[in-house]
């Protein structure tokens, strides 16, 4: 994958859904690709200032070289 990927959380797959730990305050899903993030972290800062509040980081399967961000309020 080349590209970042947001969701919002009630639109995201339901494999993507069942990643959160936040128990029902989700707002979206964020799908980004490792190499992009190795080039320039301000990609994190971004989304911090965008309201990406309590970030939840979680991996799976689906997508092997990325990073997956599900933020709540």
């Amino acid at each position: 994958m080349n590209y970042i990927l947001i969701y919002e959380f009630d639109d995201a797959p339901q494999n993507l859904q069942m990643l959160s730990i936040h128990g029902g305050d989700e707002d979206y899903v964020v799908i980004i690709p490792n190499y992009i993030l190795e080039k320039n972290d301000n990609y994190i800062m971004m989304f911090e200032g965008m309201g990406f509040y309590s970030k939840q980081v979680a991996y799976h399967e689906d997508y092997p070289d990325c990073t997956i961000y599900i933020s709540s309020h």
